[in-house]
């Protein structure tokens, strides 16, 4: 669905994905080739490879020194900014490829639940402006644009929507 939008012309400079678009190792594959950046949720249990090895995202998170993590709002929700300790992790990409891969860790400071997202960018991105996009929700012309994850079955690339299996985007 995602392939044949982007192969239709429709322009998307990044994608965000829930869980369920970020365990399909092709997906990535296919959006690295593309050169499209990337921030799709994966499970806790899900595999990285670091420069310690292979590791599940949630061993990863409980190793981090506290200097790892920084304070950053998520955006504004109904009762304000919405803030999390969030981290940034390099990958080792196995194919060596080119690009930025990273494990983007979330932590709710209220109760330290922890999230997790694969990220690919061509170019380096700073973490305040990963969440940026990661994190907006806009209105234009009367049209939302929901550019955030983890949203239930449904991709986003760049200002369009895909909602299970119907690309959308404003006019």
């Amino acid at each position: 669905m995602l392939a044949r939008a982007l192969d239709a012309g429709t322009p998307a400079a990044w994608v965000t994905g829930d869980e369920v678009y970020g365990q399909d190792p092709a997906l990535r594959a296919d959006l690295i080739k593309r050169g499209v950046a990337h921030v799709l949720a994966v499970s806790r249990d899900h595999r990285v490879v670091t420069g310690i090895g292979t590791r599940r995202a949630v061993e990863i998170a409980v190793r981090l020194p506290k200097r790892a993590w920084h304070r950053l709002s998520a955006g504004a929700g109904a009762k304000g900014h919405r803030w999390y300790d969030w981290a940034l992790v390099a990958l080792t990409d196995p194919q060596g490829g080119l690009g930025h891969h990273h494990l983007l860790i979330r932590r709710n400071r209220r109760t330290g639940e922890l999230a997790f997202y694969r990220t690919w960018a061509p170019r380096p991105v700073p973490l305040r402006a990963g969440l940026a996009e990661r994190g907006q929700r806009r209105l234009t012309g009367g049209a939302r644009h929901l550019t955030r994850v983890p949203l239930p079955g449904r991709l986003h690339a760049g200002r369009c929507k895909i909602p299970l299996g119907r690309l959308q985007c404003p006019v």
